[in-house]
Formats: C-alpha cells, sequence, structure tokens
C-alpha cells in the first residue's frame, strides 16, 4: 500500500493541539488511506474525515480490508459510498 497508494496520493492530515491524530489519502476519486489514532477511535475523527473527503469529490470510491472489522462495520450507506 505505502508503495503503491501513498506517492499518488492527496493526503490529507487532521491534528489536534499540533498533533497529527489520523489522515485520510485519496488517489483521484479513490480512498486510498483513512487512519485514526487508537486513543481518538470513536469521537468522530474518521466520520469528519469521510466527509472532508466526500466533499472535495464528486464520487468517492474505497474498497475495504475485510478482516478490519472496524472499517467494515463503518455506516457507508450513509455516506453514498459502496
Amino acid at each position: 500500500m505505502i508503495e503503491n497508494y501513498l506517492p499518488n496520493s492527496e493526503v490529507f492530515v487532521a491534528e489536534i493541539e499540533n498533533e497529527a491524530v489520523g489522515f485520510i489519502a485519496l488517489v483521484n476519486d479513490y480512498l486510498a488511506a483513512l487512519f485514526v489514532a487508537e486513543k481518538q477511535q470513536g469521537k468522530g475523527l474518521g466520520r469528519a474525515l469521510l466527509e472532508f473527503a466526500k466533499a472535495s469529490r464528486t464520487q468517492l470510491l474505497l474498497r475495504v480490508y475485510q478482516k478490519n472489522k472496524k472499517s467494515v462495520q463503518l455506516p457507508l450507506l450513509s455516506f453514498g459510498l459502496f
């Protein structure tokens, strides 16, 4: 992933008190990566990053790593993601 997606991505970083606590990486209309620091999970940061990405694109596509149970359980339909 690092070699394929991140060098070709637009990366947006979420900060709290000058500390990076999450990021979202986009390649064209494809959501390449979404990360939220463990201590910040469950506080709406991932949702905010997804909303930011959705607002910056006419469509947003993604694939979810099936073993990542938290990401599989995201309410993707509420974001209009399929």
